[in-house]
């Protein structure tokens, strides 16, 4: 199994204002700019929410199952949007835990 690498993101950045190639094109790129968008997007809500569930303090809930029912609805959308699609294995593998990371 092949490990997402990244690049640090000052070299991302120079290489993603020299680069010309429409992220379209290539579906593996476009995976893995789709999974750094979500998983910033979420780090954000999750602290937005923690920062609110702080404030109101709430008698119900916590902010982690906020991000895990926002995490499966957004998974149900990327699901009815590339679910038959031929590359949808590159976006399962770009949203997927490597099984054999701690193991």
């Amino acid at each position: 199994m092949k490990f997402i690498e990244f690049e640090p993101f000052w070299q991302a950045a120079e290489n993603l204002a020299k680069n010309t190639t429409n992220s379209a094109e290539d579906p593996e790129k476009r995976a893995k700019e789709s999974f750094l968008i979500t998983f910033i997007f979420m780090m954000l809500v999750y602290h937005i929410i923690a920062a609110a569930f702080e404030k109101y303090s709430p008698s119900w809930g916590h902010q982690t199952s906020v991000i895990v029912v926002l995490g499966i609805i957004w998974s149900l959308v990327l699901y009815a949007i590339h679910g038959g699609s031929s590359h949808i294995q590159i976006w399962i593998n770009a949203y997927s835990f490597p099984t054999n990371l701690f193991f």
